[in-house]
């Protein structure tokens, strides 16, 4: 029997946005509260497509046909940040992220075409974000909480950022939760 890994399609953050996306994690607590957990750096990530369990053969079907999406896009994707939301509503958020501005509708068109070819179950809207935060029990008063410290957080200035291909990811257990390791990197079309 294959071994089933955990896989998805995504970018991570550039590291000239890692000490402002720690700073607002750090403002985003402070204001919130001790019941929200931060999540750790080495999990920030905007996922694009989530693949869900896979074997070892479907690992290398579902890149090629990513790849091949991927491959239709622009060369180039500028993206910015675009200040703390929370997901999935404001006013009661379960967790805060990073909103993600700019060339978000290719990732979008991506999204859809790789869900629809791949047949993969619904897995909610498309959210172009980078989760940072998360409550600890989900109680009402914490979500509260989360969702008056989102809206008093001044919006972020990160420098632009340019993305000229995804990664193909596998997710794996790690001491302090999930670690990404990169199987392949789908670069976007080099007209």
């Amino acid at each position: 029997m294959d071994v089933l890994n955990r896989c998805l399609i995504g970018v991570r953050p550039p590291a000239s946005w890692i000490e402002g996306m720690t700073q607002l994690q750090r403002e985003f607590r402070r204001r919130a509260g001790d019941d929200v957990r931060p999540i750790p750096e080495s999990e920030w990530l905007l996922v694009v497509v989530a693949l869900g369990e896979l074997r070892v053969d479907q690992m290398a079907r579902y890149q090629q046909v990513v790849a091949e999406i991927a491959a239709q896009a622009p060369p180039s994707l500028s993206l910015r940040s675009g200040g703390p939301i929370g997901l999935p509503n404001a006013t009661m958020p379960k967790s805060v992220a990073l909103r993600i501005d700019g060339d978000t509708q290719v990732l979008q068109i991506i999204h859809t075409a790789a869900s629809q070819q791949l047949s993969l179950p619904p897995a909610g809207e498309f959210s172009a974000s980078i989760e940072i935060a998360k409550s600890r029990t989900g109680n009402d008063r914490t979500r509260a909480d989360m969702g008056r410290a989102i809206r008093s957080i001044p919006p972020t200035d990160f420098p632009a950022w340019t993305v000229s291909g995804l990664e193909f990811l596998r997710a794996s257990a790690g001491p302090t939760g999930p670690e990404y390791q990169l199987i392949n990197s789908l670069p976007f079309s080099v007209q």
